[in-house]
């Protein structure tokens, strides 16, 4: 929108001035009134309009000195009327420009109206440059007009100022500089108490003041009013004081840092505390006052942190906190000496008794000699040496115990009861689960692990999976790896593994697999037997052996197949000590009788005097079966006889047993012998028979 702007007034009622307003029957006000014409498109604006006003120290180009925002101005037929006040600021002499922007009342950009309007003086103004003798005075200058930059050097000096015209208070800070002071201009008597302070000193004209010095080895202590010095002699950790940048060449044996009588030595920073160093306890604390040592309490130190406390008895030292917050070291929670006890860090934990230590955490507790919390939340060793690494809700109640992982407690004396002083001592706990898990007993090793435990792999597949390391270490003559030795700890030391099942219903088994597949297992039955199984590569059973143990029925063994030793003619069943009451078959013994069998092979010499020569007797078993009778020989009469079939134990007891079966030759030779007598016998009888038979032939033929 291109629009004309025809001036009608201009730069009326203009009063400024360096000194203020000046104050005459009317007073005037710094703005001046400015009326003009607003044609749009040669057609007279009507509306309200916002115009900007800005005042140019060129007509042209130039530095903006003022400006001023007008909103809603009124244009009736074009014209309007505004009053500006831009400060008296930019009327100092100076010829000014003013340049109008324009816009319809709160909408679209502004149009910058031009040329730009020279500001002319009005009547007043042209008043002010023909101020009569007298005609303004300190009434009518406004306060805080007249400045430095208005005042030519020397236009004011000490005569044409009335006592006390120009106060503190009139004079600026830095205005007065020693080069604008006469040499005696200023007397002693003249400065207030308290007026010049340490910054305002020029150390050059206090140095001219001093008339005298001090002897190497003393400083000046005091500077008299007649420049004459009062000394003192100095500090002993030298002269030369510590420098912000270090100190080189210092001797430790006699400089240093503190104090050298019975005081206490204190550092701050930004006036507060940081750290406190005790003269009568050698105690020392860092960080917030809020760390602190107790009377008792000597040697020790608190390093950093906020709201820790050491608050023991006579008998401890040696304590130290590293830092964290709220954190004790006490004898309150168990009494006796809190000696070298430590809590490195952490927060609300407590220490207490001999060399107890924390590592950090929250919550935790080590309130007994030489008792250990690594860090975690909420654990505590409550034993002598007792030690707890870390996790969370453990404790470590045992005399030597350790409890790890989370919720696993070794009982503590109290809990064992029964006048007990060690609680579940040397007990290992470990257990991962919600709820605790609890020791039943001294020198116990324990493990919760719901993901099982693994011996040699990181994979477990059941509670506890071992994995070989390829050896064994030569404990098992000719085996390549011993997965599990269990041994007893003396000579005579029974050993088992036990394998217990829940109820009736189920079973307790031993597994043998080969490479994954089970190939063999013995479990014991709902039957209480024991089976022996073999498995097809379907993982279907063949019982190969059942031991059964069933109340009413006799022991038995079962065996699903032959029962053969390893090799022919090398094992016996049984022993001369230990024998089989009885043996039943369905056939008769089979034994070996293969010539090929034998050498050195020979005709029997024993015979019928042998057999004859035997008692054969009906007895009863002392032990065992008492009310069978059985039949049979005196072991020890046989050995007399035929001392081949007769075996004795290796003891002293000497139990001889007999092999019945090899009296079967002994007893066929006995009757091929009879059997020559009878038949010897009978060829004699048949002799006499005929021989009778002959003599009663004669005899009746007589």
């Amino acid at each position: 929108m291109k629009q004309k702007l025809n001036i009608f007034i201009a730069a009326v009622l203009i009063i400024i001035s360096t000194f203020g307003n000046v104050k005459a029957a009317t007073q005037q006000g710094s703005y001046f009134t400015y009326q003009g014409e607003l044609m749009a498109n040669s057609v007279a604006a009507n509306g309200a309009y916002d115009i900007t006003v800005e005042l140019y120290d060129a007509m042209t180009g130039g530095l903006m000195v003022s400006s001023q925002a007008l909103t809603s101005v009124a244009v009736v037929d074009g014209i309007f009327s505004i009053q500006v006040d831009v400060g008296d600021v930019p009327f100092m002499g100076n010829e000014n420009w003013i340049e109008l922007k324009v816009r319809p009342a709160s909408t679209g950009t502004f149009t910058t109206l031009t040329p730009r309007q020279l500001i002319t003086n009005s009547p007043y103004a042209i008043q002010s440059q023909f101020v009569g003798e007298d005609g303004v005075d300190a009434a009518s200058i406004k306060d805080n007009s007249i400045l430095n930059s208005h005042l030519s050097n020397g236009i004011v000096d000490t005569a044409e100022l009335i006592d006390l015209a120009v106060t503190n208070a009139k004079i600026a800070s830095g205005a007065i500089t020693t080069g604008k002071i006469a040499l005696g201009a200023v007397r002693t008597d003249e400065i207030l108490n308290g007026t010049i302070v340490a910054a305002d000193v020029d150390s050059n004209s206090i140095q001219q003041r001093v008339s005298a010095a001090c002897n190497a080895g003393s400083s000046i202590r005091q500077i008299n009013s007649d420049g004459s010095v009062a000394c003192e002699t100095d500090d002993t950790g030298g002269s030369s004081g510590w420098g912000l940048s270090g100190n080189a060449g210092t001797n430790p044996a006699t400089q240093f840092l503190g104090t050298s009588d019975d005081a206490d030595f204190v550092m701050k920073v930004d006036g507060s505390q940081v750290a406190f160093f005790d003269a009568s306890s050698r105690n020392i604390i860092f960080g917030t006052d809020t760390n602190t040592i107790g009377f008792e309490g000597k040697d020790s130190s608190i390093a950093g942190g906020s709201g820790n406390t050491i608050n023991v008895n006579s008998l401890s030292s040696h304590m130290t906190i590293g830092g964290g917050s709220d954190n004790a070291i006490t004898t309150a929670a168990a009494g006796g000496n809190s000696s070298n006890v430590t809590i490195a860090g952490g927060r609300d934990n407590v220490a207490a008794r001999e060399a107890a230590t924390i590592g950090g955490g929250k919550r935790n507790q080590a309130i007994q000699l030489f008792s250990t919390v690594s860090g975690g939340l909420s654990n505590k060793a409550t034993a002598e040496a007792s030690t707890v690494p870390g996790g969370e809700s453990n404790t470590a109640g045992g005399k030597h115990s350790f409890a790890a992982g989370r919720t696993a407690v070794v009982r503590d004396a109290a809990a064992v009861g029964g006048g007990d002083t060690d609680g579940d001592e040397g007990t290992f706990i470990w257990s991962s689960r919600d709820s605790y898990f609890t020791s039943t007993g001294p020198e116990q090793f324990l493990i919760q692990a719901d993901g099982g435990v693994g011996i040699g792999t990181n994979e477990p597949k059941s509670p506890i999976h071992l994995v070989g390391s390829g050896t064994s270490n030569s404990s098992i003559p000719g085996s390549d790896e011993v997965m599990l030795l269990l041994e007893s700890n003396s000579a005579n030391g029974d050993v088992a593994l036990v394998l217990d099942k829940n109820s009736e219903n189920s079973h307790a088994s031993l597994v043998f697999s080969e490479n994954g597949q089970i190939a063999y297992d013995m479990r014991e039955t709902a039957a209480s037997g024991i089976e022996f199984n073999s498995y097809d590569s379907s993982s279907i059973a063949t019982l190969i052996m059942r031991l059964i143990a069933t109340t009413g029925v006799p022991n038995r063994v079962d065996i699903n197949g032959n029962l053969e030793p390893q090799s022919g003619n090398t094992f016996n069943f049984g022993s001369a000590l230990f024998r089989w009451k009885n043996i039943y078959t369905v056939n008769p013994v089979d034994v070996s009788s293969d010539k090929r069998l034998k050498s050195q092979i020979e005709n029997l010499d024993y015979g019928l005097a042998e057999v004859l020569a035997m008692r054969p007797v009906s007895y009863y078993w002392k032990n065992g079966d008492t009310e069978q009778l059985h039949l049979g020989l005196i072991a020890q009469e046989v050995e007399n006889i035929v001392p081949e079939i007769v075996s004795k134990t290796a003891d002293q007891a000497a139990m001889r047993s007999m092999r019945y079966t090899e009296l079967v030759p002994v007893l066929i030779k006995a009757t091929q012998e009879q059997q020559i007598i009878i038949d010897q016998q009978n060829h004699k009888i048949e002799k006499l028979q005929a021989l009778v038979e002959g003599l009663i032939s004669v005899q009746n033929q007589k």
